[in-house]
């Protein structure tokens, strides 16, 4: 069962969508979308354009140096104290790099890679059932809700094999760079 703070984050999130597509953002999310996509733009996935609206208000800079999210909260004048307190956490946001350390009923426990730092991480109540293992690698947007973490954007699923094979290869590609890079140096020489 999802709980009732789940559920209206999922609503303000829904607002926050609505907002950022609204007309005062439409020249700015063109040219972003320009710059990360390419004119025209093209997108290999779905996952990608929900990513990139994701980043885009919740992190993006305007000349002002506020985030959409920042605009929203300022602009809506229905917003209860309780949502205010809400939104400003997402300022909170964080895109890594995590491992499945537990899966729960409502959520699940996630190790940041890097840091080594858990998190208790529950679905929003429209979000689709993650399907993920203990092990399993998850590179996922996740931002602040009360005394734990809720998905915000795509997830991305890796088993732990499928990630052996990509560190694999970005190793390899590093490899081979710095060997490209070495050639040249000597050839300079």
């Amino acid at each position: 069962m999802v709980s009732e703070i789940l559920k209206k984050a999922a609503e303000l999130k829904s607002k926050l969508v609505d907002f950022a597509h609204s007309a005062q953002f439409n020249k700015e999310f063109k040219k972003a979308i320009k710059k990360k996509f390419g004119d025209p733009a093209v997108f290999e996935a779905e996952e990608e354009f929900v990513d990139f609206v994701d980043w885009f208000m919740l992190e993006k800079r305007f000349k002002d140096g506020e985030t959409v999210l920042e605009k929203f909260i300022k602009t809506d004048t229905n917003l209860t104290e309780k949502e205010k307190e809400i939104l400003l956490d997402w300022k909170k946001t964080k895109s890594l790099l995590f491992t499945v350390k537990k899966k729960l009923r409502d959520g699940f426990i996630l190790v940041e890679v890097i840091e080594e730092k858990e998190y208790l991480v529950k679905p929003t109540a429209k979000m689709p059932r993650l399907k993920v293992r203990k092990g399993d690698y998850l590179i996922s947007r996740i931002v602040p809700l009360e005394d734990y973490y809720t998905f915000s954007g795509v997830s991305r699923v890796m088993s732990r094999k499928d990630f052996e094979r990509a560190n694999l290869a970005a190793k390899n590609l590093a490899f081979s760079k710095t060997l490209k890079e070495e050639k040249g140096k000597r050839k300079e020489e």
